[in-house]
């Protein structure tokens, strides 16, 4: 396996940790307009981030996470992505990441 960079790696991880507590925020505590659907520079910002995690995933060889992260650009590019249709997404390529790279 090629050797990589674990603390940039976990750093893109903790990104996505880090919109699932807004999303949960959100749901929890709802603000007085909706913030809940990306707008175009918010759907840039992630495409980039799942874009550069899919290059990890491919050098590491982490075949469900990386299709995971097709999935989740898939879905953010749709027209009216919200969080509450990423957040599940994202909580299941954390999931697949660990368990993945714990299997190597």
């Amino acid at each position: 396996m090629k050797r990589f960079n674990a603390a940039f790696f976990m750093g893109r991880m903790n990104i996505f940790g880090g919109a699932r507590v807004q999303g949960l925020w959100t749901k929890n505590f709802p603000p007085s307009r909706d913030v809940g659907i990306y707008n175009e520079s918010d759907k840039a910002f992630w495409d980039k981030a799942y874009a550069a995690m899919e290059e990890s995933c491919i050098e590491l060889e982490l075949i469900a996470s990386y299709a995971q992260l097709i999935k989740l650009r898939h879905v953010l590019a749709q027209q009216d992505s919200a969080f509450s249709d990423i957040i599940p997404l994202e909580t299941e390529l954390s999931e697949r990441v660990i368990a993945e790279m714990a299997a190597k």
